[in-house]
């Protein structure tokens, strides 16, 4: 019995060891992961140097390719080591201490000056999705690759001219900063040179073209201004659009002008070559670089080779496919990519470096604790909630289609009970009828499955709820639903299957279903307009707003056309100047600075500003909407009916990952015009409407009745 104890107790022990050092090994992973994920954002972000712009393609790869590298590492000398081998090539004054004591010797980058100084300026950051130019990110002093493709082209001539030698035209182009010119006939370049400031007219020498049609193109970097309208030919002043003769010949003569140069700065802060960055990676980890790089037309300084540079290499082509966010070391990349974007240009970002750092450690442990793909979204889900704002969508295409059916029907949340709404197909009414409660979905009570979907959502509470309950239904196409439904006045309950077969309708708008109106007249003394499926047409309202003195304007879910600044002008009694957008200018990893424009708008003193306005708003109001509204109301003009809208304003960034992954975010803080917070809350409505069951089993808008409550109270 004794020997038994014993053999017991052993195995007990040994058990604890082997989960012991699981435990430890999982945590020096983690550890192991976070330093070099936070180097990485650094290199990415503010790195000056010349080397690390060239693999602006490749950090994807880079950053599977580091988590493989440094995911085992045993100690911090071997993790030190590595962390050299990727980053000292890409940033190379890069400096690494370990345990106080400097480990590479870098050239004293100042006793190799230059006659420029290159550093990051950042508007947001520039994630390179060509969803949106609201973000910008260059180097002073340097042109980024992705200004070939954002130009602008003008036409100089095009014409029928006979002896033919020079085209001239004006610059207005700030030739302080280098501009190349190159002039091309069809594809062949005839001229280079260099621009310089005694460049005011700049000649195009063409090929004493005596006959035919002459074509001469202008393309410039979208960054620059130049003026064209003083162009001439043969000194003989021509306009923009020049004449167009006929051409006794079929000969076209084609050239191109295009003219290129640095970026223009974003914004007039400035580093020096005395700003750096010092940071600890780990307890006897730190790093310092220079965020200013002294260069010259073809180098800065210190100069790198990537000729044996393995880090930026796909090891795997099938990490850019669907299939691969199944591999481990891309959902962990993934993560690390999301951390550093939304530390340095998350809008609403309300956590400090260590709440921060502590959200890194919990989702990289949770990824490298299993490979489980639901798990992950899970996890992912859990990072994007944290962050908290109403504008984060997060799309994963392996799985798209496993929620991408339904069934056609809308739901309602009324009193914590979930009811249907609408029915949207004939040939589900004989299984659902509107009013049934809504009890169990697949098996499982609708609180549970509520519960369930709202840990897959972001923002304010009632945009996440709207957004949980639009999705309840959803699963693969063709899949049976399970619903047990209690119809109205029935105490007994039912249970049903159907086939999702219907696409799923996500941000499903608030006046969907039976609410869905044409615009027209509810009575002779009320008009109603939905603007979420027309564009707002100024004169047919201003038409209706000279007879009739009361204007309903529908904005229950995204506008179809937002027109912002035309609705505005017609809407306002009064000019007003706000300042409500608030674009981050980056300056450094430690400093960002926050600037507003301002807007100014000016009524057009049209019949519609002299309307009584009643506007409708919900949770599904969000964004565009949501920046009319608010005017709106700190102007006080109309009245706001229903629910606060979603609390989600300002441009979204997008960006996208490895294994068709792609998560968005707010890049701008939206104010309310009286400096007070927008985000989470929203517009909070003068009057705030509720859905009974009396108002679903009667196909009533309970909008629509308030509005007709206050006429009456009016005329009385």
């Amino acid at each position: 019995m004794q020997k038994i104890i014993g053999n017991t107790a052993l195995l007990v022990a040994l058990c604890t060891c082997c989960i012991f050092a699981s435990g430890q090994e999982l945590a020096r992973q983690v550890r192991n992961i976070q330093a070099f994920g936070k180097i990485a954002g650094y290199v990415q972000f503010f790195s000056a140097s010349d080397v690390s712009q060239s693999v602006i393609g490749d950090w994807d790869s880079i950053y599977i390719n580091g988590v493989q590298t440094v995911k085992n590492c045993k100690d911090d000398q071997e993790l030190l080591d590595s962390l050299r081998q990727i980053f000292e090539p890409l940033e190379p004054a890069m400096e690494f201490t370990f345990r106080g004591e400097r480990q590479n010797n870098v050239i004293e980058r100042n006793l190799m000056q230059g006659p420029m100084k290159v550093f990051k300026q950042n508007i947001g950051l520039e994630l390179y999705s060509g969803k949106t130019n609201a973000f910008k990110s260059i180097r002073v002093n340097r042109r980024s690759a992705i200004s070939d493709y954002n130009t602008i082209e003008g036409t100089l001539l095009d014409s029928a001219i006979a002896d033919l030698t020079n085209v001239n035209f004006r610059s207005s182009i700030d030739l302080n900063l280098p501009m190349d010119m190159e002039v091309f006939e069809d594809d062949r370049i005839i001229l280079k040179r260099l621009l310089n400031k005694s460049d005011s007219l700049i000649k195009i020498p063409l090929q004493n073209v005596r006959s035919g049609r002459v074509q001469v193109k202008l393309k410039v970097d979208a960054d620059k201004r130049i003026d064209i309208s003083n162009s001439s030919i043969q000194g003989v002043p021509t306009r923009y659009t020049n004449r167009l003769e006929k051409d006794s010949t079929n000969k076209v003569h084609k050239y191109t002008v295009v003219l290129r140069g640095f970026d223009s700065p974003l914004y007039e802060d400035s580093l020096d070559i005395s700003d750096s960055l010092h940071t600890a990676i780990t307890d006897e980890i730190s790093i310092s670089f220079p965020l200013c790089l002294y260069g010259d037309s073809s180098n800065t300084y210190p100069i790198s080779n990537l000729s044996s540079y393995r880090y930026n290499k796909a090891a795997n082509r099938d990490y850019f496919r669907d299939t691969g966010i199944l591999y481990n070391e891309v959902q962990v990349a993934n993560l690390l990519m999301i951390w550093n974007v939304f530390r340095f240009s998350f809008a609403y970002l309300n956590l400090n470096e260590k709440e921060q750092q502590n959200l890194l450690e919990d989702v990289l442990r949770k990824s490298l604790s299993g490979n489980d793909l639901e798990a992950y979204v899970n996890n992912v889900w859990y990072m994007l909630r944290t962050y908290g704002d109403s504008h984060i969508f997060f799309d994963l295409a392996y799985i798209r289609e496993k929620t991408a059916y339904s069934i056609p029907v809308d739901l309602q949340l009324i009193k914590n009970k979930l009811y249907v709404k609408d029915v949207f197909n004939d040939s589900i009414t004989a299984l659902i009828n509107i009013g049934d409660e809504v009890l169990y979905i697949d098996n499982k009570p609708v609180s549970q499955v509520l519960h369930d979907n709202l840990l897959r959502t972001t923002g304010s509470d009632h945009n996440r709820k709207r957004v949980a309950i639009d999705r309840l239904l959803d699963g693969p196409q063709g899949s049976r639903l399970s619903l047990r439904l209690k119809p109205v006045g029935n105490r007994k309950s039912k249970e049903i299957l159907v086939r999702r077969n219907e696409k799923a309708i996500w941000n499903l708008p608030g006046n969907s279903g039976y609410l869905k109106l044409n615009n027209g007249y509810l009575d002779s003394n009320l008009y109603y307009f939905d603007l979420t499926r027309n564009p707002f047409d100024e004169n047919l309202l201003n038409k209706v707003a000279k007879n009739c003195p009361n204007i309903i304007i529908d904005m229950r879910g995204y506008l179809v056309e937002p027109n912002y600044n035309k609705m505005v002008r017609n809407l306002l009694k009064d000019s007003v100047k706000v300042q409500r957008i608030w674009v981050p200018n980056i300056i450094s990893p430690t400093q960002t600075k926050w600037k507003s424009g301002g807007e100014e708008h000016y009524p057009t003193g049209g019949s519609l500003s002299k309307a009584n306005i009643f506007f409708f708003a919900d949770a599904s109001t969000q964004s565009a909407p949501e920046t009319l509204l608010e005017l709106m109301k700190y102007k006080k003009v109309g009245h706001i009916l229903g629910e606060n809208t979603s609390g989600a304003n300002g441009t979204i960034n997008y960006l996208s990952l490895p294994g068709n992954m792609l998560v968005t975010f707010s890049g701008h803080i939206f104010k309310n015009s009286d400096g007070t917070r927008h985000h989470k809350i929203g517009i909070i409505p003068d009057y705030r409407i509720e859905y009974t069951l009396k108002n679903i089993i009667n196909r009533e808008d309970p909008y629509i009745i308030k509005v007709k409550e206050l006429l009456k109270r009016q005329l009385k």
